[in-house]
């Protein structure tokens, strides 16, 4: 499967030293990114009031198992021209142990603890500047066996120790991805911990997202929004098991991470494509680009994001997390938009049987126009997405028309529709199943359309679909 976390983690402390005695200038070069020479206002809504904010919302930090500083880290992450930008360490053992943790290996194994919690709230509140860059903290509830979520915005912080979601089998894979001797006694223990009961659980977690900050001993994190991280790597939480309560403030899941596509991850190995699994399940989450990093590797062939925002604040992407306005990329400065029917990516879509309009506005600037690739709309599978429709799409200048395709829809056959763009020049990724091959690598994916019972029918009045490309200028990332 590529590049794997493990093979990142064994080169971790050198790299860290490293950047410690670097200057900044050689840690980032340049001080302060050029300009994205594409729009950042979309064709399909230019009178939304919204813009494109490039973001990466999954980071980490010598605070766990990162090599950098968390001030490097949003040095880094600025220089390379993004406007949103989360540090979310690891949370694993630091509620019970993280006092008696130091730094180095120990911190890599325990994850934060209460002193590094309020020190990237320090970091990221010295960096945020609203209108050009938007700092967050935020943590990585970090399990062996059912997954990773991540948490942002929330007062306080847990951990899944804590929260009784840690397993012998979970140790042992947390062994494993230590630097040495971890994966040596992973390796010895195995044999024994492989036959002992999963006990390991999401229902604390799930209680303590649903719960008040002010709850006593445990707290809560109701203030915060969550999101799915790298599914079937550690886990597919528990088969996706809804809870009801959480649907609304379950914003995310990674379909990019690093430099890998999640929408197939682990069906090389007999297991169902997670992305379909989620949004089967009930889940109505948004597709999320991040770049997972535990170096200095922000950049070229890395994941990010894309959130279309009202303000480049910490509401403004709070507000565009809720609402899921949101596409997954490789390509920094790319632009994405897309609607069904007039409906935005990532909202309910009245709809029962009948032809969708899918439209979509993709930009990376002059060089991408006329470029051809691939546009695939996905629908439920049993184990894997169903492509609806395919077919090779040429990039429109600002003066064309956007691209546009109109795909039979019945609500029967599932409540919700993807639409992922590739490059069919570009192999495939290893573990994609054979109907996926010819598509290529993924460049992008839009947020779900998630169809409701209600009339059907083809609407036309997405705001100035072929109109010109607006502007507005960000002062820290440049590009209008």
């Amino acid at each position: 499967m590529g590049l794997t976390r493990r093979d990142f983690i064994k080169a971790g402390a050198a790299t860290g030293a490293a950047l410690l005695v670097a200057r900044p200038s050689s840690v980032f070069g340049a001080t302060g990114p050029q300009a994205f020479p594409t729009s950042r206002t979309s064709r399909l809504f230019p009178g939304s009031g919204t813009f494109v904010a490039h973001s990466d919302l999954h980071n980490h930090t010598l605070l766990s198992d990162g090599a950098t500083t968390p001030q490097q880290a949003f040095d880094l992450m600025r220089s390379v021209q993004l406007d949103a930008a989360a540090l979310t360490d690891h949370a694993v053992l630091g509620k019970i142990v993280g006092h008696a943790c130091g730094s180095g290996d120990c911190t890599k194994f325990v994850g934060i603890n209460e002193a590094s919690w309020e020190e990237m709230a320090k970091v990221a509140d010295a960096n945020l500047a609203d209108g050009s860059f938007v700092a967050m903290r935020g943590f990585e509830w970090t399990t062996g066996t059912i997954g990773h979520v991540n948490v942002w915005f929330s007062e306080l912080w847990t951990d899944s120790m804590v929260n009784l979601a840690q397993s012998p089998k979970g140790i042992k894979e947390l062994l494993a991805i230590l630097p040495s001797p971890g994966p040596e006694l992973s390796a010895q223990v195995a044999p024994v911990l492989d036959e002992l009961p999963e006990s390991a659980t999401m229902s604390l977690f799930y209680e303590w997202l649903k719960s008040e900050p002010d709850r006593p001993v445990l707290g809560g994190g109701s203030d915060a929004l969550a999101g799915f991280n790298h599914p079937n790597e550690y886990g597919n939480f528990e088969a996706f098991r809804v809870v009801p309560e959480l649907v609304e403030r379950m914003v995310s899941c990674e379909v990019l991470n690093m430099d890998r596509d999640f929408l197939f991850w682990g069906m090389d190995k007999g297991e169902s494509s997670p992305i379909n699994a989620c949004l089967n399940a009930g889940w109505r989450v948004g597709m999320l680009g991040v770049s997972d990093e535990h170096f200095d590797k922000w950049g070229p062939n890395r994941a990010r994001g894309g959130l279309w925002v009202r303000e480049l604040t910490r509401a403004g992407v709070r507000e565009a997390m809720e609402q899921r306005r949101m596409f997954a990329t490789f390509e920094p400065g790319l632009r994405l938009d897309a609607a069904a029917n007039g409906v935005q990516m990532g909202q309910p879509v009245p709809h029962t049987s009948g032809p969708v309009r899918f439209q979509l506005d993709l930009d990376r600037g002059p060089s991408w126009h006329g470029r051809t690739l691939r546009l695939q709309v996905l629908r439920p599978g049993e184990t894997k997405p169903v492509i609806a429709h395919e077919q090779d799409v040429r990039l429109p200048t600002p003066s064309e028309p956007v691209i546009e395709v109109t795909v039979p829809v019945d609500i029967d056959d599932g409540t919700w529709a993807l639409l992922r763009v590739t490059d069919p020049a570009q192999p495939a990724d290893p573990w994609a199943p054979a109907a996926f091959k010819g598509a290529g690598r993924a460049i992008a994916y839009a947020s779900p359309f998630f169809f409701v019972p209600g009339s059907s029918g083809v609407r036309t009045e997405v705001q100035g679909a072929s109109a010109a490309q607006g502007a507005g200028t960000l002062a820290a990332t440049g590009g209008d």
